[in-house]
């Protein structure tokens, strides 16, 4: 995947002793346009909206609205250039590239 600007990803994550952590993607069901790209999950992908990913890092998230909406209507936030690969390690291409377009 290749975006013009950077692609959010919603994430949880904790901390450990000794100053290490662990992270891991959010993902929902497949998304009907992403399927063909990776068909067993879509990543959470978060808008560039200041004031919702304020709310996304705030306490507050649990209940709101508009976190249960991107929650259970998982969109494509950015235009993206995807090029298919045997694996993400090596990442020898494998196809031609293919525009998906943001929702």
């Amino acid at each position: 995947m290749e975006a013009e600007r950077p692609l959010l990803l919603g994430c949880v994550y904790r901390a450990f002793p000794g100053g290490l952590y662990s992270c891991a993607v959010i993902t929902r069901d497949e998304h009907d346009r992403f399927g063909k790209y990776h068909d067993k999950a879509f990543p959470l992908m978060l808008p560039y909206d200041k004031q919702f990913l304020g709310l996304w890092l705030s306490n507050e998230r649990e209940d709101h609205p508009a976190i249960a909406d991107l929650l259970s209507r998982p969109r494509i936030f950015t235009d993206l250039k995807v090029t298919p690969v045997k694996t993400f390690k090596d990442g020898k291409p494998v196809g031609e590239q293919e525009f998906l377009a943001a929702d």
